[in-house]
């Protein structure tokens, strides 16, 4: 099979190899091709480059040959911001340039006779910068003031781009708040941000990475009425930026833009608040722009634990309501510097962040099983404390304009110390039944010993308290080096290296009680334990290198090489002591406490201890291909094929219990990736076709024949039987903007996934002690299915009424192994059965907004609908409904206080439980007044304002129903003040 796939895979590099046409049709000489003139327009003081400059090209008589304009799209062979004019030949006599900008006196700058060489059909030529004078300034009296309905977004190419104006926020809101109201954009909970149903892989300001991949900083802390437009298109990389072209690597990016009078000087944010219920907030951002840097600077404490917004349409449900009490406390610098002829450019950013976490949770779940159920009861009271550090970099030096070394270090560091105390319960029968205050079986469940009740219902009961200390450290660095071999960029030669180095200490004192009150013969198991994980740590380096070679403008070939060697070290021991006097059940001896080493190192359990050492080679040898043309007309194409062969050898040396040996596994992977993309209407209607597979080696310890039973409840066992995973993606997406209708938006997609050998946790149910025990299998059988329409434009001709809505629909095929037994020598000779499960939902979001001269008004619905249906004995099929619906409104009132506010009936049916069927009505308010010439504004925030919210919810699935209880506050009050200062530079 390998062979073939080998033998395929050349005979398709050879195909593309081959020289296309070279038969049919001539190469035509330098003197018959066009020649494409680059360079770049700047300041004459600063060397600031100017965006937006006409740049005719002429001829020595002064005729126009013709005309572009340099724009910050636009970058090539390391250069920003360029324009580009094109000769009739590359046998160029002299010419002129005549180059104008706003705000600057025109310049002429001959171009001297030369003749360029050009592979493909046109030359390149780059030309020294064209520096420009600015004009004296000038007073404009009696401005004429045009008011005009502000479109919220419009395509420009390829690019998407929203109009931060057009969206009436609330004062006080941030970027994130903006983001949410724009039409086809989904704003996770998290952080991710989807449009049109595609993940943005990363979050830029003015083009440029800020707080890299911690995007929630951005989102949290950058004001809203900052920006002046967020644009979204594929990012070239690089490389890509240097040819003009696009290679198949591209980033899918959100760039938010600054107004133009908040990058220079500076600009800071500050507010504070304090609110019922203990409850308070501060916060600072502030950002220093200068022509060739950028430094901004962050701080957030606060207890709030909460991101709803009032006024705002949001993903938020009270599912969603956070557990606990959060006190965050976060501060960081980002830094960016750049040269004045871009030689280098400096940039990164560190961040401090300290956490302190204290909840209280309550779960009641009723687990649906074959023949019988069972419930657990369980609390968990949890304090975490987390101190972080981490510092991301990247400097890119172009000592030439055809070179690139690019450096990207980075280090974090994190200590957590978590402690923490559970009680739960398995029974046979519903204890709800026999006590029905849950605080009052919580009780029951803790009493030693075991009460008439447990004795009569309970398969099982644990008593389970932890100290938890680790330490973690990463260490990262990648470098890049990349030149262009030929003036006309034809042929590029790159080569990589990186260095990553992970680290864990962790040290965790447990105390462990288990008993069984139905099975009186059965022992109390009593355990008290000391982790020790140390060392625990990787090492991995890699190399690559390629070479780009482009048959002409529009076809390349890129065959590469890369290896990456990894060495993993884990030793793992785990001590019990309560096998020393003095630490064993009844004694006073507190948790954390250690006797001497020589003392507990003789308590180590062998059987759940372990050694581990590990080494993984993996080669790629890899070939791409790609068809690449973007001309803005109905011609527009791009294929692109990617054909990787990957090798993995592994070896690992492993001790636990009475194993001492070591495992080899080599495997042979074949991951191809194609993309077709085909475009019209200047870009703006395309539709797509994706497909990639990718493979897995699991775990090598899954292929272990040990049992580990550190958990008496939850036993794993290895498969040597096991398979590697396989997953085939299949995407299809049609777009279909329009360059007549700007602010259109309608995009169509379907995604698909086909799983091979996926990795199922099979278990055994003992339904007399309620354990179950885990062995690893790889099965068939399971995919997704996921289809979305994203669709929004303005209803009437003067676009006062807008729709937006997302419509989506997914079914998936989910394959489990499971048996329930009543006795513990199940010896998984045969495969346990096999459970599918068939899960199909559908969910509709619709949210319309009228716009009056002195507010807006907004109507959001959205429903959900889950189906799940089996085959499986005893399983009952599910249909429920989640929906919520009601208005937001944004309003001026007298004395230019502003109203912003929401009212959302959050609605379930269809849940067996009559209680899981409910109606919560939460209505949440802001008031807000600014005072301009002071620089201030007051807020006044109410949330879940009619006590309507309740902080137990109920979720079910497959496996069960789930009900939980968690110590929040829903509703509360907080009055904050927002002062906002500028100060721009003294010219």
């Amino acid at each position: 099979m390998n062979r073939r796939i080998i033998i395929l895979a050349l005979a398709v590099i050879m195909l593309a190899m081959w020289p296309q046409g070279s038969a049919a049709k001539p190469i035509a000489k330098d003197k018959d091709k066009p020649c494409m003139v680059i360079g770049q327009v700047k300041d004459y003081l600063t060397h600031v480059l100017i965006d937006g400059a006409k740049v005719t090209l002429l001829t020595r008589d002064g005729v126009p040959v013709d005309s572009g304009r340099s724009s910050k799209n636009q970058t090539s062979s390391n250069l920003t911001t360029v324009y580009w004019v094109t000769a009739k030949t590359c046998d160029m006599p002299e010419m002129l340039l005549h180059v104008e900008a706003e705000g600057y006196e025109p310049a002429v700058v001959t171009l001297p006779a030369k003749k360029v060489h050009g592979r493909g059909s046109t030359g390149v030529r780059y030309v020294e910068d064209v520096l420009l004078k600015r004009q004296p300034k000038t007073i404009k009296l009696n401005d004429v003031v045009v008011k005009a309905t502000k479109v919220k977004f419009y395509h420009k190419g390829d690019t998407l781009v929203f109009n931060a104006d057009a969206f009436q926020l609330s004062q006080g809101s941030m970027l994130d708040g903006l983001i949410r109201q724009m039409p086809g954009v989904e704003l996770k909970d998290d952080g991710r941000i989807y449009v049109n149903g595609k993940y943005v892989e990363s979050l830029l300001l003015n083009g440029e990475d800020f707080f890299s991949k911690d995007r929630k900083i951005m989102l949290d802390n950058l004001p809203a009425y900052m920006v002046k437009n967020v644009k979204v298109y594929e990012k070239s990389s690089v490389l890509g930026e240097r040819l003009h072209k696009k290679l198949g690597d591209e980033t899918y990016v959100m760039d938010v833009h600054l107004k133009k009078e908040y990058n220079v000087g500076w600009i800071a944010n500050v507010e504070a608040g304090g609110g019922t219920h203990d409850r308070y907030l501060a916060r600072l951002f502030a950002l220093c722009f200068s022509d060739h840097s950028r430094v901004s600077v962050f701080g957030n404490l606060n207890n709030l634990n909460d991101d709803r917004r009032p006024g705002e349409s949001t993903t938020w449900t009270p599912e969603k309501m956070p557990a606990g009490k959060l006190t965050q406390r976060q501060a960081g610098l980002d830094y960016l510097i750049k040269q004045k002829d871009s030689k280098y450019k400096l940039s990164g950013n560190a961040t401090v962040t300290h956490n302190d976490e204290h909840t209280l949770t309550r779960q009641n779940t009723l687990n649906y099983l074959t023949g019988h159920d069972s419930w657990t009861r369980y609390q968990q009271q949890q304090a975490r404390h987390t101190f972080s550090v981490k510092s991301e970099n990247e400097w890119k030096w172009t000592p030439a304009k055809r070179t690139t070394l690019l450096m990207q270090p980075s280090l974090s560091w994190q200590r957590t110390r978590n402690r923490q105390a559970m009680v739960s319960a398995t029974f046979n029968e519903n204890p709800e039944d026999y006590v029905g205050s849950a605080t009052a079986l919580i009780d029951t469940i803790g009493r030693q010993p075991a009460g008439n009740l447990l004795r009569r219902i309970a398969a099982n009961r644990l008593l389970y308290s932890q100290l938890e200390k680790v330490d973690k450290l990463a260490v990262d660095n990648d470098i890049d080096f990349s030149q262009d071999l030929a003036e006309d960029m034809m042929t590029t030669f790159d080569f990589s290296a990186g260095l990553h180095y992970r680290s864990t200490k962790t040290k965790a004192f447990s105390h462990y009680l288990l008993d069984y009150p139905t099975l009186p013969t059965a022992a109390t198991d009593y355990r008290n334990r000391y982790a020790h994980s140390q060392p625990n740590y990787s090492l991995s380096y890699n190399f690559g290198t390629y070479l780009m070679y482009w048959f002409n403008d529009i076809m390349y070939i890129q065959p590469t090489y890369k290896i990456e060697l990894e060495h993993q070290h884990h030793d793992y021991a785990l001590y019990r002591l309560d096998q020393l006097a003095g630490y064993d059940a009844g004694s006073d001896t507190p948790l954390g406490t250690l006797p001497s080493m020589q003392a507990y190192e003789s308590t180590i359990d062998l059987q759940n201890s372990f050694w581990r050492s590990q080494n993984r080679a993996t080669n790629t040898f890899a070939v791409d291909w790609s068809i690449s043309r973007w001309h803005g007309d109905n011609k527009d194409i791009w294929v692109y094929v990617s054909l990787p062969l990957e090798l993995y050898n592994y070896n690992m040396d492993y001790r636990q219990a009475a194993y001492d040996g070591s495992l080899h596994r080599r495997a042979w992977f074949f991951n191809p990736t194609f993309i077709l993309r085909k475009m019209w209407d200047s870009q703006n209607k395309a539709i797509e076709f994706r497909y990639y597979l990718t493979h897995e080696v699991p775990d090598l310890v899954r292929f272990i024949p040990v049992r580990t039973d550190a958990d008496p409840l939850n036993v794993t066992l290895g498969n040597a039987d096991l398979r590697n995973p396989c997953t085939h993606f299949f995407l299809l997406k049609y777009d279909g903007y329009s360059s007549k209708k700007p602010d259109l938006i309608f995009s169509v997609w379907t995604r698909f996934y086909l799983y091979k050998n996926a990795l199922s946790m099979a278990y055994t149910y003992n339904r007399n002690t309620g354990a179950r025990v885990f062995k690893p299998y790889s099965v068939d059988g399971n995919s997704a299915f996921q289809a979305g329409v994203d669709f929004g434009t303005p209803v009437t001709r003067n676009k006062l009424l807008s729709l937006d809505t997302k419509t989506r629909f997914g079914a998936t095929r989910s394959v489990d192994l499971m048996t329930v037994v009543s006795t513990d020598d199940y010896d998984f000779t045969t495969m346990p059965a096999r459970s599918i499960v068939h899960n199909t939902w559908a969910s509709e979001d619709l949210k319309l907004e009228y716009k009056f001269p002195w507010m807006r008004l907004g109507l959001n619905g959205y429903v959900l609908f889950n189906r799940a249906s089996s085959g499986r004995e005893g399983f009952e099929t599910q249909r429920v409904w989640d929906f919520h619906y009601g208005p937001t409104l944004k309003a001026t009132l007298p004395w230019q206080v502003e109203l912003a506010t929401d009212l959302s009936i959050y609605s379930r049916r269809g849940y067996d439980d009559s209680s899981a069927n409910t109606n919560d009505v939460v209505w949440n308010a802001r008031l807000s007044k600014s005072f301009t010439k002071l620089g201030l504004t007051f807020l006044v925030d109410g949330f879940d304002m009619l006590h309507q919210l309740s902080n137990r919810s109920v979720t079910m699935n497959a496996q069960g129903r789930t009900e939980v209880w968690r110590n929040v506050l829903p509703n509360y009050v907080l009055f904050h003040v927002i002062y906002k200062f500028s100060k721009k530079p003294k010219k």
